[in-house]
């Protein structure tokens, strides 16, 4: 289906939001078993009878409302009208559609994904945390990533797409699958090349939680035998609040447990005094964790180079 093609009634959502279609890889409508759709609306209760008067409505130039004449606050400032179709050059993006009762959420969608004009390549498609080399410490690494850029270069790819590399809680059990994580900013430690760390005799399977722990010695032992670095202050300034809060949340899983909700419940703000007590007296351990992302932030740049890499998104989440 085109991103111009009129949206079909079948593929439209019900009164709770569930689709009970949805078009696969080969164009095929594909229905949703009853049953399911019966425990979905169960387990959701019954939607609010003014649902169709708030709820967002998620729309693609060209595309008629159906809410005749009306005006929207657009993300860039500018108000516009709409009047049945969406304008060709209405701004992508999240607006504001004005109602009589409020606002409701208009987001506005390319419908297709973004390809600079004129550019065109082909590219391998890789699985990092398996793509492991002698020198790799039982998982594959930032370092591992550079190699095989290099020799997809010079094969003429011009890009590489590999699986998430965003963060996850610090604490054993690591988390198996790369498309859970606790954040989409920040990414996972796991993936540093460490030195003198490499595995002796590899395994066939990947045991993150023994690699974690090997890693985590070793980077702690590079953290305090190294100077504090003034490219580290400058870059750790720059990435502004979420950084810290990050670090902080990352020290906090580490004292008791990846689950919030486990916390003594005056740990549960992330902005109370409590919390920014417990920071200052872990301030070396917050800064340790920004360190990490620091160090992934080069290892990352390095392996790149002048390629494109392309990271998976990861739909889900960590609870």
């Amino acid at each position: 289906m085109t991103a111009d093609a009129p949206v079909p009634d079948l593929l439209l959502p019900d009164a709770w939001g569930i689709h009970r279609h949805w078009v696969n890889a080969y164009d095929e409508v594909v229905e949703v078993p009853a049953d399911t759709v019966d425990r979905l609306r169960i387990a959701m209760g019954s939607p609010p009878a003014d649902l169709d008067e708030w709820a967002p409505i998620v729309t693609q130039p060209g595309q008629d409302l159906g809410l005749g004449p009306v005006e929207v606050d657009c993300e860039d400032g500018q108000r516009r009208v709409i009047d049945g179709s969406v304008p060709r050059d209405f701004p992508l993006g999240y607006h504001d559609l004005l109602t009589s009762t409020g606002t409701r959420r208009l987001i506005v969608s390319p419908g297709r994904c973004w390809l600079p004009a004129g550019w065109r390549a082909w590219g391998f498609t890789v699985q990092l945390y398996a793509a492991r080399s002698r020198s790799s410490t039982g998982i594959g690494d930032l370092a591992d990533l550079g190699t095989i850029r290099t020799w997809a270069q010079a094969l003429g790819a011009g890009f590489l797409l590999i699986n998430p590399l965003h963060a996850v809680a610090p604490t054993i059990p690591q988390e198996p699958s790369p498309y859970l994580p606790a954040t989409r900013r920040f990414r996972n430690p796991i993936y540093l090349r460490v030195a003198g760390t490499s595995e002796a005799s590899p395994s066939p399977t990947i045991d993150r939680d023994s690699v974690w722990r090997t890693k985590l010695t070793a980077l702690e032992a590079e953290f305090a035998d190294s100077p504090v670095a003034d490219e580290f202050l400058r870059w750790r300034a720059a990435q502004g609040p979420g950084l810290e809060t990050f670090a902080i949340w990352t020290t906090l899983a580490e004292l008791y447990g990846s689950d919030w909700r486990q916390w003594p419940e005056e740990l549960h703000d992330p902005g109370s005094d409590t919390v920014a007590d417990l920071a200052a007296d872990h301030a070396d351990r917050t800064r340790f964790h920004a360190w990490l992302q620091w160090r992934i932030e080069q290892q990352f740049t390095a392996a790149a180079a002048d390629v494109r890499i392309l990271q998976d998104l990861p739909i889900g989440v960590s609870g």
